[in-house]
């Protein structure tokens, strides 16, 4: 097997309130930023005895816990989470749904499978 510590990325670009498109890059997370992201959403929500959410206690942060620690900006520096919660929700949400994808936590990667699909 071969392994590659190279962090992937995907350019975004995103169009700011003067009409200026920016290009952005949305990166892996490191292992210590993903423990770190797990936590923050550990803490947010209750398990039963199987690991199954049952209760969301708090969605703050939902989008931006993510995006803080994965989304660069054009000066290669992490954008921060206050700059962030400025940002629209619908903005937020679609570089969130990248991010998870880009770092194997949206459910598709997870090992789950589209029945119709088998």
């Amino acid at each position: 097997m071969l392994f590659s510590i190279k962090t992937k990325s995907e350019p975004v670009v995103i169009v700011g309130d003067d009409d200026v498109e920016v290009t952005y890059k949305l990166c892996q997370l490191t292992g210590e930023q993903a423990d770190d992201f797990r936590v923050s959403q550990a803490a947010k929500v209750e398990l039963d005895k199987d690991g199954n959410v049952v209760k969301f206690n708090d969605f703050t942060g939902q989008f931006t816990d993510l995006l803080c620690r994965c989304l660069k900006g054009p000066d290669g520096k992490l954008v921060a989470k206050d700059v962030l919660k400025t940002w629209p929700d619908e903005t937020l949400q679609e570089l969130h749904k990248v991010a998870l994808k880009l770092n194997k936590m949206d459910r598709a990667d997870e090992g789950e499978t589209d029945p119709k699909k088998s």
